[in-house]
């Protein structure tokens, strides 16, 4: 009697453990997600030590509670899973913030240079930079705001268009009174069910070739393929509507590049793979 008393009791007591513990690690979950919003699930689990199957469960657990919200993205062909606070607003894509402790801050007065140097760095000076004058295929200048912990510069929407900060991830880097902007990479918006799992955990591919063809451009030219990778879930990869957006971001960066009287075809073609 007691034996079968002992062990009724282990069982009642196991799900209130799992309770208490799965609490302990949601609350971890969620300061990380506060302390660092858009982090994704695998950067989450990395700085707690945790499988990324632990911290994408905490998460959907929290988002079904309104305490988070998930978005997915489709990042060099691997979908990618972020989370921020419930309410969060993004700052503006084209606001590039640099903290006080990254820069001789005391040089940078009311205007700042914006050199667009390559296709994927943007270079910032708060005075002229002779060899980024004659490197640069595009300067302006704009005005800088300061708070008590970083310098605020707004892009032109001219550039941040050109390198499509919107949907781009980017870093930056400092020396003396210069900052650097790299543009990573571009992180594409899909339309995914908040509990989708992230790219850890190996859903099938639908490899998707784009071709544009413009009239009067050489095949070689920049725009004329494009490769998409599209994680096939229960429903078809064609459902997802990242691939009509692709089409546009391709449209308006043809318009950006002044490519004028050409018509375009889209072409896609869907290849599974393992």
């Amino acid at each position: 009697m007691t034996k079968v008393m002992k062990t009724m009791g282990k069982i009642a007591g196991a799900p209130v453990a799992m309770h208490l513990r799965g609490e302990m690690t949601d609350a971890s979950v969620l300061k990380e997600v506060q302390e660092r919003p858009g982090s994704s699930v695998h950067e989450i689990a990395e700085r707690l030590g945790w499988s990324n199957g632990r911290v994408d469960s905490s998460v959907n657990r929290l988002s079904s509670e309104g305490k988070v919200q998930v978005r997915h993205s489709l990042r060099r062909g691997m979908l990618v899973k972020r989370v921020y606070p419930r309410r969060y607003v993004p700052k503006p894509h084209n606001l590039i913030e640099i903290p006080r402790s990254m820069i001789e801050e005391d040089i940078w007065k009311k205007m700042v240079h914006v050199y667009a140097l390559s296709r994927s760095t943007i270079a910032l000076s708060p005075r002229r930079v002779g060899e980024w004058d004659k490197r640069a295929f595009r300067k302006e200048q704009v005005s800088v705001r300061k708070s008590a912990k970083a310098l605020k510069v707004e892009l032109p929407n001219s550039i941040a268009d050109f390198y499509q900060l919107e949907n781009s991830e980017t870093s930056l880097s400092t020396t003396g009174d210069l900052a650097l902007v790299t543009v990573e990479s571009t992180a594409l918006p899909v339309a995914l069910p908040p509990a989708y799992p992230a790219e850890e955990f190996g859903a099938r591919i639908t490899r998707i070739l784009m071709y544009q063809r413009l009239e009067g451009i050489p095949s070689s030219y920049p725009l004329s393929q494009i490769r998409m990778d599209l994680f096939q879930g229960e429903g078809k990869a064609e459902n997802i509507p990242v691939v009509s957006e692709m089409v546009e971001m391709v449209k308006k960066t043809r318009e950006r590049a002044s490519i004028s009287n050409s018509t375009s075809e889209f072409v896609q073609i869907p290849v599974e793979m393992e």
